[in-house]
């Protein structure tokens, strides 16, 4: 990969125009869907949809681009006018622009937008009755008591008074049909989506029309228990927009050549990639945002702001640029493992990220769940398996493994990117209040105090820190534990534990021990352990389970001499016990 100076471009989030720039490759779903709209019977309502940011406009664009020598068409927003908060302002704004298309009369017009503002609450009860369910002789019954048959007999001639200007329009122009183009209907309160679309149902139902909606289905579902409450079943949301739209169709994301369009973003930061990098880009971007070319178009724009922060610091390594980029991706995707990992710089390392690929127990397994914020096996699958792509990011060289090197490489790259991450005034990463520095510190002690004890007494200690906390246990305490015997008692198997823990401000050390085995109770254990010479002299408290006791208060900060400080508090224990 060659790496000139970066290009400074942003990536503007506008919408694809004409068919000839369709960067993601999907020129046949746009013409199937041309060529339907231009042969279908009518009247038809085609709903695209899809998420924000999805490329519902673009399609729209390019399906018009395709159609406008076949048809009549007449785009509308829905979003420019959606700011206005005033009685049916959204709808007289639809109608207005229809009757300027239709070239409709002066007095025509003012006739239309009269019935349309005074009779809209009459239309909506027609439309939302049949979506709760009611009877005509309810629905008849309701507009009695609302003293409303008379405008609703007024909605009936606006019909065919649209549907005669149509024809007119139609004729005049030498075209077959009408095609209304409605975007940006999810963009909307879910509420007001609702109501329009009712509207376009009771007032727009006309021969040789067809719309095409910008809207999502969730949208629909969403604004429908706004409306009528919680308790609308899914099959009466279904049901609603079943009567609406007649042609669901789902944004092709899973389809877009997203690979030919990061190529061209990165040429554009003059980063020119052979296919295996192009390929790593890729796989990062799909693994966590996903294909939506707005979230793209976001991530590219705060990957060339970080490159330009960067560039003095890290050079002109483009393994180290493919690392930031990964790094943003999980920012982006997964803020949960961005703010763990971050808050755990200094003790990053491969075991890390294989508690999360691979955690070796379910109890691991349960509270990486939770800290990550993670919703359902679904999301933690998807987790994993960007942890899988960003592993191979970081490599430095070759072999599967994590090196210092490769590790005190992506600490380095890490630190920059905290300019784009959600936190506070100084810059530093939220961390959802929990006391990540005193945990890392902790671990950090443990770690040495450890190696102390393999050093003298030739047994190996673990570390253990807990990712929720529980009883007995904070978030920040670090412990080292080992399950073992003595050997005055090789019979019996225990678990010795100290742990390190803050209190008011001082470091304290509990050291606990307990039975490792169900057929040797607590009693049995110290009774057993209570032979070795020197146990009466340390003073544990004695419980059902075993026993234990605070052997060390402390105010030092300093690591090196707090781990000395607390090995040296053992050290009468571990000759007693060990």
């Amino acid at each position: 990969m060659d790496n000139a100076n970066t290009q400074i471009t942003g990536y503007k989030d506008t919408p694809i125009i004409e068919l000839g720039d369709d960067i993601f490759e999907v020129s046949r779903y746009i013409q199937g869907l041309a060529r339907f709209i231009v042969h279908c019977d009518t009247p038809m309502t085609v709903a695209i949809q899809g998420d924000w940011g999805s490329g519902k406009t673009s399609m729209m664009n390019m399906v018009r681009a395709s159609v406008k020598n076949d048809v009549m068409d007449i785009w509308f927003n829905t979003w420019q006018f959606s700011q206005f908060d005033f009685q049916n302002g959204l709808a007289a704004a639809l109608f207005n622009n229809l009757l300027d298309a239709l070239a409709c009369g002066k007095d025509t017009k003012d006739r239309v937008l009269r019935v349309v503002k005074g009779a809209l609450k009459t239309a909506m009860v027609v439309g939302t009755e049949m979506i709760a369910g009611g009877t005509m002789a309810q629905r008849v019954e309701d507009l009695q008591n609302q003293n409303a048959l008379e405008a609703f007999s007024e909605l009936l001639k606006l019909k065919n008074t649209f549907q005669s200007a149509i024809y007119a329009k139609l004729e005049a122009e030498g075209k077959d049909r009408l095609v209304i183009f409605i975007d940006d209907l999810d963009r909307l309160q879910p509420e007001k989506a609702v109501e329009f679309l009712e509207v376009l149902k009771v007032f727009l139902d006309c021969d040789r029309c067809v719309f095409v909606l910008a809207v999502d289905y969730e949208v629909v579902t969403q604004g429908i228990r706004q409306k009528f409450g919680e308790l609308v079943s899914a099959e009466k949301g279904k049901s609603f927009f079943d009567k609406i739209i007649q042609l669901p169709f789902k944004m092709p994301v899973a389809q877009y050549n997203i690979g030919g369009y990061i190529e061209s973003m990165l040429r554009n930061m003059r980063l020119e990639c052979d296919a295996a990098e192009l390929n790593a880009f890729t796989s990062l971007i799909v693994r966590s945002t996903g294909r939506n070319p707005r979230t793209i178009k976001r991530l590219f724009n705060a990957f060339q702001l970080l490159d330009i922060i960067s560039s003095d610091a890290l050079g002109a390594s483009v393994k180290n640029k493919q690392i930031l980029f990964g790094i943003l991706c999980m920012q982006f995707a997964y803020e949960p493992l961005y703010n763990y990992i971050t808050a755990n710089i200094s003790d990053l390392n491969e075991e890390t990220f294989k508690d999360i690929i691979s955690p070796a127990k379910p109890e691991v397994e349960a509270e990486l769940t939770d800290l990550l914020n993670v919703r359902d096996k679904k999301q933690m699958e998807r987790i994993r398996g960007f942890c899988e792509v960003f592993l191979e990011t970081l490599q430095l060289d070759d072999d599967a493994s994590l090196s210092e090197d490769e590790l005190r490489n992506f600490r380095n790259v890490l630190l920059f990117s905290t300019v784009t991450a959600v936190g506070n005034e100084n810059g530093e990463v939220a961390q959802e209040g929990k006391n990540w520095s005193l945990r890392s510190r902790n671990r950090r002690v443990v770690k040495s105090v450890n190696g102390k004890i393999k050093k003298k007494y030739k047994r190996d200690f673990s570390l253990f820190q807990i990712r929720k906390e529980r009883e007995n246990y904070a978030f920040s305490d670090a412990c080292g534990e080992i399950c073992t015997s003595s050997k005055r008692n090789p019979e019996i198997k225990f678990w010795f534990q100290y742990k390190i823990y803050s209190n008011e401000g001082r470091i304290e050390v509990l050291v606990s021990v307990w039975s490792g085995s169900a057929s040797v109770s607590g009693q049995r254990l110290t009774a057993a352990i209570k032979e070795s010479p020197g146990f009466d002299d340390i003073g544990f408290t004695e419980w059902d389970w075993g026993f234990e006791k605070i052997i060390l208060s402390s105010e030092r900060d300093e690591e090196g001499a707090l781990a000395d400080e607390i090995f040296q508090a053992l050290r009468p224990i571990l000759d007693a016990v060990f």
